[in-house]
C-alpha cells in the first residue's frame, strides 16, 4: 500500500467517525448517565491516619545485672514485627468488644415508612450460638418499648435502657437509645468476631512512614469517618497499653523470682547469724586474726562471684543448649572459682582449729547478708522499675476525622466515563461500518446489475434541507455532476415514449428530492419549461424546500383536476406541484384515471417533468408512476445499500413492469471518486470561484 491510499483510508476513518458522530455522542451520554447513577448510589470514603514512633527498647533492667535475662523475651524487635502485633487479634479483639463493632443494627430499608434519619444504638448484645450472624427484627412498639424478633417468633420485650434477656437466658440485649417512629424495624446481628476482624484487616493499612525511619502509619478507609477515627485510636491506645504491660512484665517475673528466694536467704542468714553468736558464746569472742580475716575476704568474694554466675547459668540455659559458647565460658570460668575455693578450703583447713572454726561460720555469716542485702535492693530497684515503665512507642499524631474524601473522585469517574462512552462510540461504528457497510463501488454496481450509473454526487457541505442547493451555490461539484447528468438524460430521452422522468429509490433518506428539484433547476436553466412534481402523498416535504405551501398540490389535483390553481410558479421556465395534503389512500388516487390524464395533459404542456415518488421497496406508488413514465432513474446513497437491497428493487419494478434505465449515486465521499487505477476526479472549473484556506483543509480531510 502506497502512502496516498495510507491517507486515503486515515480519510475515510475519518469521514466515518464524522458521520457518526451522533451515535459518539449518544454513547457519551449514556456513559455519563451510568457514571452519574453509579455516583449516586456509591457512598463516600473517608481516610484517617495516626502515627506511631517506635524507639528502641530502654533497658528498664539493666541495673539489675543478670536478674532480668532469666527473662529475656527478645521484645526488642523491628517495625516489621510492630505492624505485625497492631494488626494481631490481640488487639483488635479488644477493639471489637471496645467499640462494639460485633454488632450490626440497621433499619430495615423494606419497611415502608423509613425515612433514613432512624437511629439505634445497642451497647450490649449477647446471643447464642445458633442466632450469630443471624438477621433478627427489633420492631418499635411505642417510644420506649421494643421487641425483638426471628423469624416471626418472638424472643423478647423490653424498653430503653434496660438489659433485657429471653426466658432461657440466653439472649442478653441492652437498648441504649432509639429514634425512629412507632413500628419502624431494625435489622439487630451479632457477627462473629472473626468476621469482623477480616472486614478491619481488609481496610486498614499499616505501614513504616519510611523506609529508614522508625515511624509506623495507620490508615483507615470507610463510609463513616467518625467510626473511622474512633477505630484507629482505640487501636493506638489498646497498643500503648499493651507495649507498657509487655514491658513491665520483665520486671514482675523478676520481682516475683527474687521473692521466691529472699525468704531462703533470709533463713540462711538468721541460722549463719545464730551460729556465730552461739560460737561467740562458747569461745568468748574469739577475733580472728589478720591472715584469718584476709582468707575470709576472699572467700566472701568467691561466695559471691559463684552465686552471680549461677544465676546467669539459670538464665543462659533457658535460652541455648549446654554445648553453646556462651554457656560453655560462664561453666568454665564457674569451674576456676570452684577451683580457687577449694585452694581456699585446703590453705583452711592447715588453720587452727578454733580460727578454722571460727572463718567458716564468720564466712557463712557474711555471704548470706551480702546476698540477703542485695537482695533487698535489687526488689527495692524492680518495684520502682515496675512503677515507673513507660512504653518505647510514642504518638505522634492521634486520627482526626477527615473534611475531605478519598473516594469516589467524580471529575475523574465522569471523565473516564465520559471517554469511555466516546471509545465505545467509536467501536460500534467501526464494527457496524465493518458489518453493515454498503456498496461504495460504482463499477460493482454496473457490473452486477448491467445499469450504467448516470452520475456520481459528491457530499457537499453547502447542501441544506431549507433551501436548493442550485440557488445557494450554482457552482458546487455537486451541481456539476448533475449538470453532467442533464447532458446524459439528453441522449437517453431521445428515443423514449414520453418527456416524463422519475425519479425514485430502493429506501428513504437517500436523497430523491434533493436530486429532482437541483435537476429540475439545473434544466430549467437551458430554456426548457420544467415541471416538478413531488408524488410523495405520505411524507411528501418538497414544498418546504421550495418555501411553497403543502395544500392544493397533487392529491386534490386527482380530486378535482385543476392545473390554474394546483401548479406553483418557481422561476421563469420551472413550475412545482406539491404533494398536497396526506390522503389516506395515495396509492388509490395514484391508480385513478384522472391521474394519467392529467400526465398527459401536463405532458403537452411541459418539455420535461420529473416526478419525485415515494420508496420504490416501501410502497407501490413508485411502481404505479414508473408505468407512466418515458424514463425511470434510481437514486443510490453511497454506503448505504447492499447488493441483495439493489436488486430486490430492480425485481420489484420487472415485476411493475417499469425498467430502470440509469443509477444516480448520491452523497458520493471524496475518497470515492476514484477507484481501480483511474479515478473520476472532479474540478471546480469556474473563473469567478475563490478557494480559501479552509476549503483546501476540507478538501484535505475529504469533505
Amino acid at each position: 500500500m502506497n502512502e496516498n491510499e495510507d491517507e486515503i483510508d486515515l480519510k475515510s476513518l475519518f469521514i466515518t467517525v464524522t458521520k457518526g458522530k451522533w451515535i459518539i455522542l449518544a454513547f457519551a451520554i449514556a456513559s455519563l448517565g451510568v457514571a452519574a447513577l453509579y455516583l449516586s448510589k456509591t457512598a463516600e470514603i473517608f481516610e484517617s491516619n495516626a502515627l506511631l514512633q517506635v524507639e528502641e527498647k530502654k533497658q528498664g533492667l539493666s541495673s539489675l545485672g543478670d536478674i532480668s535475662e532469666l527473662f529475656d523475651d527478645n521484645s526488642g524487635l523491628g517495625l516489621e514485627s510492630e505492624i505485625e502485633v497492631l494488626k494481631s487479634r490481640s488487639i483488635l479483639f479488644p477493639l471489637i468488644e471496645q467499640l462494639n463493632l460485633d454488632i450490626d443494627a440497621r433499619v430495615d430499608r423494606s419497611f415502608w415508612a423509613s425515612r433514613g434519619q432512624e437511629k439505634l444504638k445497642i451497647e450490649q448484645l449477647e446471643v447464642p450460638e445458633s442466632l450469630v450472624s443471624k438477621e433478627l427484627m427489633l420492631t418499635m412498639l411505642s417510644a420506649k418499648k421494643y421487641q425483638l424478633s426471628y423469624q416471626g417468633e418472638v424472643l423478647l420485650t423490653s424498653e430503653i435502657g434496660l438489659l433485657a434477656t429471653d426466658k432461657k437466658k440466653e439472649i442478653k440485649i441492652f437498648v441504649a437509645d432509639i429514634q425512629a417512629k412507632k413500628q419502624t424495624q431494625f435489622i439487630v446481628q451479632k457477627l462473629h468476631k472473626l468476621d469482623v476482624y477480616n472486614n478491619i484487616i481488609k481496610t486498614l493499612s499499616i505501614s513504616p512512614k519510611s523506609k529508614k525511619g522508625n515511624i509506623i502509619e495507620l490508615k483507615l478507609k470507610g463510609s463513616d469517618k467518625q467510626k473511622n477515627v474512633a477505630i484507629l485510636n482505640s487501636i493506638v491506645n489498646i497498643y500503648l497499653k499493651k507495649n507498657v504491660e509487655q514491658l513491665s512484665e520483665e520486671a514482675v517475673k523478676s520481682l516475683e523470682f527474687l521473692k521466691k528466694q529472699a525468704p531462703k536467704l533470709k533463713q540462711n542468714l538468721t541460722a549463719a547469724e545464730s551460729n556465730f553468736n552461739l560460737f561467740q558464746l562458747k569461745n568468748e569472742s574469739v577475733n580472728l586474726t589478720i591472715e584469718t580475716q584476709s582468707v575470709l575476704k576472699q572467700t566472701v568474694e568467691i561466695g559471691k562471684a559463684i552465686f552471680e554466675l549461677s544465676l546467669k547459668e539459670v538464665a543462659l540455659k533457658k535460652k541455648y543448649k549446654a554445648q553453646h559458647p556462651n554457656l560453655q565460658v560462664l561453666t568454665s570460668k564457674k569451674q576456676k572459682l570452684l577451683e580457687q575455693k577449694q585452694k581456699i578450703d585446703k590453705k583452711i583447713g592447715h588453720l587452727p582449729k578454733t580460727q578454722k572454726e571460727i572463718l567458716s561460720l564468720k564466712r557463712n555469716l557474711d555471704i548470706a547478708s551480702l546476698l540477703y542485702t542485695e537482695m533487698l535492693n535489687r526488689i527495692q530497684e524492680l518495684r520502682l522499675v515496675q512503677a515507673s515503665t513507660i512504653g518505647n512507642i510514642r504518638v505522634l499524631d492521634y486520627a482526626v476525622v477527615p473534611y475531605k474524601k478519598i473516594a469516589p473522585k467524580e471529575k475523574l469517574i465522569l471523565v473516564i466515563s465520559l471517554l469511555l462512552g466516546v471509545i465505545l462510540g467509536l467501536v460500534f461504528i467501526f464494527i457496524r461500518h465493518a458489518l453493515y457497510r454498503g456498496i461504495e463501488d460504482i463499477k460493482l454496481i454496473e457490473d452486477k446489475t448491467h445499469i450504467n450509473v448516470y452520475a456520481s454526487l459528491l457530499n457537499s457541505d453547502n447542501a441544506s434541507k431549507d433551501e436548493v442547493l442550485f440557488n445557494i451555490s450554482p457552482n458546487d461539484l455537486t451541481i456539476e455532476a448533475l449538470r453532467s447528468l442533464r447532458t446524459n438524460l439528453h441522449f437517453s430521452m431521445l428515443d423514449v415514449d414520453n418527456n416524463i422522468i422519475v425519479i425514485t429509490g430502493p429506501s428513504p433518506s437517500v436523497g430523491k428530492s434533493f436530486v429532482s428539484s437541483n435537476l429540475a433547476y439545473i434544466l430549467a436553466e437551458t430554456d426548457k419549461n420544467v415541471l416538478l412534481i413531488d408524488a410523495d402523498m405520505r411524507k411528501g416535504h418538497m414544498h418546504k424546500t421550495l418555501k411553497q405551501e403543502q395544500g392544493n398540490g397533487l392529491s386534490e389535483m386527482i380530486i378535482n383536476p385543476d392545473l390554474e390553481h394546483t401548479v406553483k410558479s418557481i422561476s421563469n421556465n420551472l413550475s412545482f406541484i406539491s404533494c398536497g395534503n396526506y390522503p389516506p389512500n395515495p396509492s388509490e388516487l395514484l391508480l385513478h384515471k384522472n391521474f394519467s390524464q392529467i400526465l398527459k395533459t401536463l405532458s403537452e404542456k411541459y418539455d420535461i417533468i420529473i416526478i419525485d415518488t415515494p420508496p420504490m421497496l416501501a410502497v407501490t406508488d413508485a411502481t404505479i408512476i414508473g408505468n407512466l413514465s418515458g424514463l425511470s432513474l434510481a437514486v443510490l446513497k453511497y454506503g448505504h445499500h447492499h447488493m441483495q437491497e439493489i436488486t430486490t428493487m430492480l425485481k420489484r419494478c420487472e415485476q411493475g413492469n417499469v425498467s430502470i434505465k440509469g443509477f444516480i449515486f448520491n452523497m458520493v465521499e471524496q475518497k470515492a471518486t476514484k477507484y481501480g487505477g483511474y479515478g473520476y476526479y472532479q474540478y471546480n472549473y469556474d473563473t469567478k470561484a475563490k478557494k480559501s484556506k479552509w476549503s483546501k483543509v476540507k478538501r484535505y480531510l475529504g469533505f
